[in-house]
This record gives structure tokens, C-alpha cells and sequence, in this order.
């Protein structure tokens, strides 16, 4: 935003908006950049608009670039992102979780087949070990 647009903006707006305004437009920088190391955890595409952590970004982004307009100028309008980031935050972290949730659950079936093999393979020499000693 302009300047002089954002000065025009910020004289009419209440200063204690405009406070509320650059905190939560820090909040909504914080949660895409989270969003996005998500995203590069994930090995997410970040051209694929159907995936639903892009469509997740997308609406944030918008969010983000909106807050300094006009649409948000009231205290009212403030609890509305507060509401939003709040829920928003929520979103990714119940993400996150099921992501490491996936992720622990593969590394412990790769774990388990590994020590499956150790398994089947120290039988084998048991069972070889025991053949001797039978002898």
C-alpha cells in the first residue's frame, strides 16, 4: 500500500486499530512462514493449487494483504482476524501434528521391518547355531 493511501487510512482509522493492525499483520507473516516450512517439510509442491496446505496459504496470504485496506478499520473488525489467525494457527498446528504423526508412524514401520529382517535373520542363526550344537 501506498504511502499516502495507508496516511489517508490511518486518519481515519482509531490509533489503537491501527496498533492491533500491525500485530496481527506480524502474526499473519509469522503463521506463512510456518506454513511454508511446513510445506518444504512436506515436500509439498508449492504450484499445486489443490492441495490443501496451498489453498490454506492462499486464504492467509489474502488475509495478510488485506489488513492495511480498508476492509478492516473497526475494533469489531480486529476481533474478526483475531478470530481468523486464531483458528488459522489451530489449522496448522493440528497439520503439523498429523505430519509428524505420518512421519513417526513411517519411520517406526521402516524400524519395525528393519528389526523384522534382524529377527528372521538372527533365527536363521540361532536355528544354524542350535543345528551344531545338536550334533
Amino acid at each position: 500500500m501506498g504511502t499516502l493511501s495507508r496516511r489517508a487510512e490511518e486518519m481515519k482509522t482509531p490509533y489503537e486499530v491501527i496498533e492491533k493492525k500491525e500485530v496481527l499483520h506480524e502474526c499473519f507473516a509469522q503463521l506463512l512462514a510456518d506454513s511454508s516450512h511446513l510445506r518444504q517439510r512436506l515436500a509439498i509442491d508449492r504450484d499445486d493449487a489443490t492441495h490443501p496446505l496451498n489453498i490454506f496459504r492462499e486464504r492467509i496470504l489474502r488475509i495478510f494483504h488485506d489488513i492495511f485496506t480498508v476492509q478492516y478499520q473497526t475494533e469489531a473488525d480486529m476481533q474478526k482476524l483475531l478470530e481468523q489467525l486464531q483458528y488459522a494457527r489451530s489449522s496448522l498446528q493440528q497439520l503439523k501434528e498429523k505430519s509428524v504423526k505420518k512421519k513417526h508412524s513411517l519411520i517406526t514401520k521402516i524400524a519395525k521391518a528393519f528389526l523384522s529382517r534382524d529377527e528372521i535373520s538372527l533365527d536363521k542363526k540361532a536355528f544354524a547355531v542350535g543345528s551344531v550344537f545338536s550334533l
